[in-house]
């Protein structure tokens, strides 16, 4: 009995044991960084000397025997970093870190604890990041004190947060620092310019020393009562100044140096800025939950300061709202400081946020109160900002907006928040929206193309755009929310969630779980919907019946949505519909209204809102006004706007046209797009001109991600005052691949009923291609290749064209490499104009804009004009050279100043007894203009068989220039469509 009640106590232990791990391992936890810096600048060689000594709490339930350091700014020292490699990706070739005034490093690191030397690594793929042993594992809920010396070299402050130019620095992410060790392991990440940080919370205790007459602002609190005497005396002065001279005066450092001393707790980063030429200003804005006195700092330079003099305003009131709907600001001190940044318009510290150049007060405001707002989201709330940028971007952004209405409830577009002037505000018809509108709008581009991304992506997934939209989308989402939920729930919600996550590292699903304990209804919708995935909102209203109308879900969310009642273009009623799929009958209130709207306030991130109204009577219920607008426009949801231009040409057959251009295509893609072009010449007497008709339809999943239906129709004047006509199809598959893996993939299948060329006006000919294409969006080396199969009268052949531009890091000019390979499966036919040509492809499709396509090439100088492909030799001889079986060409050119590219272009073909004796061909010069659209090309060498065989005229230089036009490059209309995503 004794022993089996020791057995019973023994397993009891065990038991609870388990239970202890158990809770232990569940419970939430998180190391604890403190520091302690010293760090002297040196202004003279732009170098930071410093030590640090930091002491690391273990509070995981782990032992640690290595503790990653991230040693940030390595990631300037050279183009191998990941940083060098995203920079060069996105913004294309620069100087970037092979030149020693631009790149920046830390060195002089010897990591020890307690005197005893630590053994320590680089990662082998990333600099920027290193590895330290520790000589015994650190246990749960132990501590250790790590120091090391650093030296930081500055680099040059256009790249992107730290850095220095003329005078100014920022000195951000600069001394060596613990990765953060979670739930989910080590979170070691290179420094990136596009995707934020991720840190430990902590105080930190930090000492400044710099020439004496530097004006310094730093994270946390000043603890020199000297250095904020002077501060004070600065900001007087400052107050008092009426107009600053627009240039920064040159002061020599002192020689003299002073060390300031800074100080804050729970905190998680460290920045501070330093100016000879700083002006400073000094406020205070009382809390309004807690009246808690906070102290507000601008620093500026005179360069911006007309901007500048209202900065602390702005300063206060951000603070105030953010503390209203979020939670109080903790701290007792608040900055904004003008200094070089290379990435974005504004970088977040802790209490002090750096704003880049601006150009507008508003634009000032909206920056600084974005980065201020920061100060919760990521700053109090550390979300991960490297795994989830949409918390920290997206939550923060719908805040700004926020703000925005709230401060300024009459705030429209026009003030310049999209970027535009006011006359181009004014000319789109978009100054009187509200400014959210941007937001939504911004997520619409990709939306409708098919190529917006989920929300809850790391940021290094994401394209470029995308990157941009994670403020944008989930700013417009959240803002959704909070309409849906409104102010009240809302503002609880996430003051909820603030209690209980500041100063720590809240994931996706804390939040998620907070939203949904705050709100009585299923929020699956947003959280598991729109924030998580890339499916549509599109409801629209399909009937109208007395005071119910039918509703009816075209997309992929069953979201709720607000309908309004609309008489005399006063809204009468609102009523919030939850949401549904399928279709649904909804009864409206018994008022009197002459239409329906979804959403007419565009809160929602419904897609198509073309289709979301209805009129209560008449023939067209569903059709909005049509509207005449000149040029383009920005989609105007309560209107049928027709874009209209006139327009005028001239070829040597219609002879000078005139006409206009109608269509619909904005920047946001439509499922149904027009573009007509309907001209008279005066040459022929007869109508001219060209339509298209684009059908497109995205596809939500399976191996294509769009689908796209092109009809295309055209007539021009050819000899004899006839006119050539040609009707086309062509269906085009956008094969779905990972938008950030740089290429694009295309299958088009087309049908041509067309003229025959240089035949009779009733002789037509039908034509079948089958066309795959790769299209390299790198900004390096894009490579795009065509494959074609194409069937025509008596004749089919396949062709592979290519093309591959190689950029150069350290200069914008570049290499472009030009092939062609052809070969003829069948040829039946006496007519040559299907054959290869060296001289460019013979255009028999009516595919380009020519000016005189009937007409031999030296009658005048237009019909000089050719097309840059096949053999695309510019050289002119007779008989053309051609080919009926095969042929291959390599064209080389190298950009240089001034848009001169020397070119050389060689081609290989069958040689032809009865007209051309040899088989290979050569050819060199120069061409200048706006690449592939407009440019003109001066043969200087070219194989002896094309001079001996050339028109009399040849040597005369008037005749051996040539020139490529194709419109389709310039053609605004096509730019829109192609706009990056």
């Amino acid at each position: 009995m004794r022993n089996s009640i020791k057995s019973l106590i023994f397993l009891f232990a065990i038991f609870s044991q388990s239970l202890s791990l158990i809770a232990q391992q569940n419970q939430y936890w998180q190391q604890e960084v403190n520091y302690k810096i010293n760090v002297t600048l040196d202004d003279v060689t732009n170098y930071l000397n410093g030590d640090i000594q930091i002491d690391y709490k273990n509070n995981s339930p782990s032992e640690l025997s290595f503790i990653y350091f991230h040693l940030w700014p390595n990631g300037y020292s050279n183009n191998d970093t990941d940083l060098a490699k995203q920079i060069l990706n996105r913004r294309g070739p620069r100087k970037l870190f092979e030149i020693d005034s631009i790149r920046g490093y830390i060195d002089s690191l010897d990591f020890k604890t307690e005197d005893n030397i630590l053994k320590w690594e680089y990662l082998p793929e990333h600099i920027d990041i290193c590895k330290v042993f520790l000589n015994s594992p650190l246990k749960s809920g132990e501590s250790i004190t790590i120091s090391t010396p650093f030296r930081v070299k500055i680099p040059a402050g256009d790249i992107s947060r730290l850095g220095q130019a003329g005078g100014s620095y920022a000195i951000t992410q600069w001394y060596p620092k613990p990765a953060v060790y979670d739930e989910d392991g080590w979170h070691e990440m290179p420094y990136l310019d596009m995707g934020e940080f991720y840190s430990e919370f902590g105080s930190f205790d930090v000492n400044i020393t710099v020439p004496k007459n530097y004006v310094v602002a730093a994270t946390g609190n000043l603890q020199n009562k000297e250095e904020i005497q002077w501060l004070d005396s600065l900001a007087n002065l400052t107050s008092k100044i009426d107009s600053f001279e627009r240039k920064d005066p040159k002061i020599e450092s002192s020689k003299k140096f002073k060390t300031l001393h800074y100080t804050e707790k729970n905190i998680h980063d460290f920045g501070w800025f330093a100016n000879k030429n700083f002006n400073v200003l000094k406020s205070e804005v009382t809390l309004p939950r807690t009246n808690k006195i906070v102290t507000t700092w601008a620093f500026f330079p005179n360069r911006e300061a007309y901007l500048w003099k209202n900065a602390c305003e702005y300063i206060n009131d951000a603070l105030s709202y953010y503390s209203k709907w979020n939670g109080d600001y903790p701290y007792n001190n608040c900055s904004a400081v003008h200094g070089p940044l290379g990435a974005g318009g504004g970088m977040e510290y802790p209490t002090i946020t750096v704003v880049g150049n601006t150009g507008s007060a508003f634009s000032l405001e909206e920056v600084i109160m974005h980065e201020v707002g920061h100060n919760w989201f990521y700053g109090m709330l550390g979300f991960n900002e490297r795994d989830f940028p949409f918390l920290d971007e997206g939550i923060n952004s719908t805040n700004e907006f926020r703000y925005t209405i709230t401060k300024y409830p009459e705030s429209k577009l026009s003030n310049g928040t999209l970027g535009v002037s006011n006359s181009i505000a004014n000319f789109l018809e978009i100054e009187d929206l509200p400014n959210y509108y941007m937001y939504s709008s911004a997520y619409l581009i990709n939306a409708r193309r098919n190529y917006d991304q989920p929300s809850n992506l790391h940021s290094t997934a994401y394209t470029n755009f995308n990157y941009g939209l994670i403020y944008y989308k989930p700013a417009a989402a959240f803002n959704y929310l909070r309409e849906y939920l409104g102010d009240e729930t809302y503002d609880k919600t996430f003051q909820n969630f603030f209690d209980e996550w500041h100063y720590k590292h809240p994931s996706p699903d804390d939040l998620n779980k907070t939203l949904q304990e705050n709100s009585k209804f299923d929020l699956s919708w947003f959280t598991n919907d729109i924030l998580t995935t890339t499916k549509k909102m599109d409801y629209k209203l399909a009937r109208i019946k007395g005071n119910e109308v039918l509703v009816k879900n075209s997309g992929d969310i069953a979201s709720p949505f607000p309908l309004q009642g609309i008489k005399d273009s006063t809204e009468v009623f609102e009523i919030w519909q939850e949401g549904f799929t399928g279709e649904k009958w909804i009864t409206l209130p018994e008022q009197d209204f002459d239409k329906v709207v979804i959403d007419k306030d565009q809160i929602t991130l419904d897609v198509y809102k073309q289709n979301n109204s209805i009129k209560s009577k008449g023939l067209f219920t569903k059709v909005e006004p049509v509207r005449p607008k000149l040029l383009l426009g920005f989609d105007n949801y309560d209107k049928t706007e027709i874009y209209f231009s006139p327009i005028i040409g001239w070829n040597n057959y219609n002879k000078t046209m005139v006409g206009a251009t109608f269509h619909n295509i904005s920047i946001f893609k439509k499922r149904f797009e027009y573009l007509l072009s309907p001209m008279y010449g005066f040459g022929n007497k007869d109508l001219a001109g060209s339509g298209q008709l684009f059908f497109h339809f995205p596809v939500k999943s399976g191996a294509f991600r769009n689908v796209d239906f092109e009809v295309a129709g055209k007539q021009y004047g050819a000899l004899n005052n006839n006119s050539y006509n040609k009707l086309s199809g062509k269906l085009t598959f956008e094969i779905r691949e990972s938008l950030t893996n740089n290429n694009e993939f295309r299958v088009n299948l087309k049908m041509t009923h067309a003229n025959t060329l240089g035949g009779s006006p009733d002789d037509y000919a039908q034509f079948y291609q089958l066309e795959f294409n790769k299209k390299s969006i790198s900004k390096f080396t894009p490579l795009n290749l065509n494959l074609l199969t194409e069937f025509g009268p008596d004749f089919s052949k396949l062709q592979l064209e290519g093309s591959l531009v190689k950029h150069y890091i350290k200069r914008k000019y570049a290499l472009n490499i030009d092939f062609f390979a052809g070969k003829f499966l069948t040829h039946n036919t006496n007519s040559g104009i299907y054959n290869f040509s060296l001289s460019g492809k013979t255009d028999y499709l009516y595919e380009h804009s020519m000016l005189a396509r009937f007409h031999t090439p030296n009658d005048e100088w237009y019909t000089n004009q050719f097309i840059n492909s096949e053999g695309g030799f510019a050289s002119l001889s007779y008989p053309i050279v051609m080919s009926s079986d095969w042929m291959v060409a390599l064209k080389i050119s190298h950009e240089l100043p001034f848009n001169l590219r020397p070119y050389f272009n060689i081609a290989a073909l069958p040689s032809n007894e009865n007209i051309f004796h040899q088989s290979v061909f050569y050819e060199g010069g120069i061409r200048f203009g706006i690449k592939d659209a407009f440019e003109v090309y001066f043969p200087l060498i070219y194989t002896h068989e094309l001079e001996k065989e050339t028109y009399e005229d040849i040597s005369q230089l008037k005749n051996r220039i040539r020139f490529v036009l194709d419109l389709n490059k310039v053609n605004p209309i096509n730019l829109l469509k192609k706009i990056p995503y």
